[in-house]
């Protein structure tokens, strides 16, 4: 509120404030006075998830869109801030889903399948495309990974590297014997390319966040 008061544009740490109404009052504000209100959702700015959403039509009609994360962040603490933990990661996978799908996604599309236990799915629609979420406190080991699959190829995104590998939809036999080295060789190129570029821009962590800036 300090910052807005005096004109300031505001990166914060998300979440921005406690309550839905708090957020959208803030937001409202921001937005009457030409400030940017915004949180630190860089993932959706990474090259490899930028890439791909601006241009999936090579991927074809979307089926899937799944998010999976395994974290070590709640080790050693309590069961209170552990579910807290899940819940500190879950807008990361919403701003990437809100990335491919901007205004259709509405939160009325996506249902908690279950939140006990260190795990945390959700899933949800969009038009035909199914939403996935499972973040977990126990998977090992630990990951960062969104999978967008279309009716002619697939891709995935390592989102702690902020890189992406695409898979050929190619239906045949030579094709199902070749995919394991096609896919674990496209694997390897695009994550010594990423760390080349990575290098070159003195980027030793956060991919996404300069480019979020």
């Amino acid at each position: 509120r300090l910052c807005l008061a005096h004109k300031q544009h505001i990166l914060a740490e998300k979440p921005l404030l406690s309550t839905l109404s708090e957020t959208a009052e803030m937001l409202k504000h921001a937005h009457e006075n030409g400030l940017k209100l915004v949180p630190v959702h860089q993932m959706p700015f990474q090259r490899g998830t930028s890439k791909l959403a601006a241009d999936h039509s090579n991927l074809g009609k979307l089926v899937r869109v799944s998010h999976t994360a395994f974290t070590s962040g709640a080790d050693n603490k309590s069961e209170t801030d552990r579910q807290h933990v899940l819940l500190v990661i879950l807008p990361h996978p919403i701003s990437l889903f809100y990335r491919f799908f901007g205004d259709r996604l509405s939160a009325d599309m996506l249902h908690v399948r279950r939140f006990q236990s260190g795990e945390l799915e959700i899933d949800g629609t969009v038009d035909d495309t199914l939403l996935r979420i499972s973040i977990s406190l126990r998977g090992r080991p630990t990951r960062n990974e969104l999978s967008v699959v279309g009716d002619r190829a697939s891709a995935h995104v390592d989102l702690f590297h902020g890189f992406a590998t695409y898979e050929s939809g190619e239906v045949s036999k030579r094709s199902k014997i070749l995919k394991p080295f096609r896919f674990g060789s496209n694997l390897v190129f695009d994550a010594g390319r990423n760390l080349v570029q990575r290098g070159a821009s003195n980027e030793v962590a956060y991919p996404g966040l300069r480019n979020l800036i």
